[in-house]
């Protein structure tokens, strides 16, 4: 469950939101390898990495009857003054294993969010997002940032740049399969980086920094 002092947001139709916990590692990498099947999923080693380090920062949505996951987000704590726009995923994740959480800094780093496909359209999304911003206001973060993949930049890659894709996006001139769910979510895009995640075909290695700015942050207490 959430920290006590933590409310957890409304859960959709038969679903419930609680912290990751041992026993949803099997699940975690089978829903990694059906949303990536050509990556390595988590191991359970480093799934261990992330609760040790930061176990408020992970979680998962599961099933209220089964308890059996549909979807998990993974999140460390970092000053984001020292990685900027033009990081790569591993260097700010430590290449996955979150040991560049630094529980000293104000920005809650969305380093995944995963849903199983078989739960697709049930609220699973937005129920880790809604999670992930009550982290942040229990933590007195100043706000969450991550870099979502351009993930249908491919299909028009020749003809317009990642930043003018981006701004088509913000302006809701088209869609995005990843952004566009990210701004109803009430994040902003910041900046176009490149060579994010140079491997994934889809987005060509283009990503975009996104940011939800904590409306309750206050600075006095960080």
């Amino acid at each position: 469950m959430l920290p006590a002092q933590a409310q957890a947001p409304a859960a959709g139709p038969g679903l419930r939101v609680r912290h990751t916990a041992v026993r949803d590692f099997p699940r975690i990498r089978e829903i990694c390898h059906a949303c990536y099947p050509a990556a390595k999923p988590w191991s359970p080693g480093t799934l261990m990495q992330h609760l040790e380090i930061f176990a408020r920062g992970q979680l998962v949505v599961v099933d209220a009857a089964t308890d059996r996951v549909v979807g998990s987000a993974s999140s460390l704590v970092v000053h984001w003054s020292d990685y900027g726009t033009g990081h790569t995923w591993n260097q700010i994740t430590g290449d996955g294993t979150f040991r560049t959480h630094d529980s000293t800094g104000t920005t809650l780093y969305g380093a995944d969010v995963i849903v199983d496909p078989a739960a697709q359209g049930r609220g699973v999304g937005k129920l880790l997002y809604a999670a992930r911003r009550q982290v942040a206001a229990d933590l007195n973060l100043s706000r969450i940032r991550a870099m979502a993949r351009l993930q249908g930049y491919h299909l028009v890659a020749d003809r317009m740049t990642p930043a003018e894709y981006a701004a088509g996006i913000a302006e809701g001139r088209w869609t995005d399969p990843t952004v566009s769910f990210q701004v109803k979510q009430g994040f902003r895009l910041l900046k176009v980086a490149s060579g994010y995640m140079s491997d994934d075909d889809r987005s060509q290695g283009h990503a975009v920094v996104i940011e939800w700015l904590n409306p309750a942050y206050d600075a006095q207490l960080g």
